[in-house]
């Protein structure tokens, strides 16, 4: 009995081993196998970094560490690069001062861990760079943290250039970076330049229309991403700044209805042809899954609800936000003590 017991781990992770090995599906369904990457919805958290609760601040935007993101079925990881006076890089809100989401390598070392446990995943890092840091400094936490050898560098920008995401997988190259600003191909490949792949429509939308125009980029390019989050604006000494408008997550989020996502897909898709290849959005887990279920109709998919998908009850957000080691959770109040410091500095 005792031989029986201390063996039970190692059966478990031969089990979890063969079931991995033998696994088809390409994120999450068969049917993505032999579809190009750039003929793929995919749901990305917006601000991934910055996790609160939706109800005690104005500078989060997820209430998931990045790994129960990627559980839920978040595709892509978008987040903001900020230069600290020490040289690291760090995720930060806006500025450092207002929202210290942590170090860009901690958060790169969550993600690539993921990735090792689930081997028949493609997931896309999408990163702002308004500090202009070089791209070769930026390339330093990927390296470091391995996803720089998992990036997939594609040939050209055409949308039909993409390979399948089989084709990824099996080679590992499963991890696709780009850098809205200040990438250099010819300094690290793998980090893309946005605006040579993908156009977006406008971000900061503060009434739910969703008219998918063009707002950067290039309209010409095949990929685009729909902002699809929800915003209200304030006013702070005369400064005007966003924050997520949490009392329509119910609506923003939802598969169906006026001012969905579902229906932003719709509209973009009518527009341009086809369906956008990335959606953002704030707040993910809120709707318990429908922001992938209107994905999966997008992909011409039945959607695989696995009914784990649930926003944070209030007895745990607090251990939930502090449960990542690159977040630090921070209040409402915080966040504007935070912003007036930066309206001092600044004048």
């Amino acid at each position: 009995m005792y031989l029986s017991i201390s063996l039970l781990p190692i059966l478990l992770l031969l089990v979890n081993t063969v079931a991995a090995a033998t696994e088809t599906t390409c994120n999450g369904y068969d049917e993505l196998c032999n579809r190009r990457y750039s003929n793929i919805t995919y749901v990305g958290a917006h601000d991934s970094p910055f996790i609160g609760s939706a109800r005690n601040s104005s500078m989060t935007n997820q209430d998931w560490a990045v790994a129960e993101q990627l559980d839920h079925g978040a595709r892509m990881l978008q987040g903001q690069i900020h230069a600290q006076t020490d040289s690291s890089l760090h995720l930060c809100h806006t500025n450092c001062f207002l929202h210290d989401g942590g170090a860009l390598l901690a958060y790169l070392d969550s993600v690539k861990r993921w990735l090792d446990e689930h081997p028949r995943q493609v997931v896309t890092l999408l990163f702002t760079n308004s500090d202009g840091v070089d791209v070769e400094r930026v390339a330093e936490p990927f390296r470091q943290s391995g996803l720089l050898d998992m990036a997939y560098v594609p040939s050209d920008s055409n949308r039909n250039s993409w390979p399948t995401l089989s084709t990824l997988i099996e080679n590992n190259t499963r991890v696709v970076i780009f850098m809205d600003y200040h990438a250099n191909t010819s300094k690290v490949p793998a980090i893309l330049d946005e605006f040579d792949y993908i156009w977006e429509d406008a971000f900061n939308a503060v009434d739910a229309s969703w008219p998918c125009q063009v707002d950067r980029g290039d309209g010409e390019k095949g990929m685009y991403l729909h902002n699809h989050y929800l915003d209200k604006q304030k006013s702070l000494l005369g400064t005007q700044y966003f924050t997520p408008d949490i009392d329509q997550l119910p609506t923003t989020n939802a598969a169906t209805g006026e001012g969905s996502l579902g229906d932003g897909i719709q509209g973009c898709t009518a527009k341009h042809g086809h369906p956008p290849t990335f959606v953002l959005v704030d707040y993910e887990s809120h709707g318990n899954g429908s922001v992938y279920h209107a994905a999966a109709v997008a992909n011409g998919l039945n959607y695989h609800n696995p009914g784990t998908i649930h926003p944070p009850k209030a007895a745990n957000e607090e251990t939930n936000s502090s449960s990542s080691t690159s977040t630090i959770s921070i209040s409402t109040a915080g966040s504007l003590i935070g912003l007036l410091v930066v309206l001092i500095i600044t004048i």
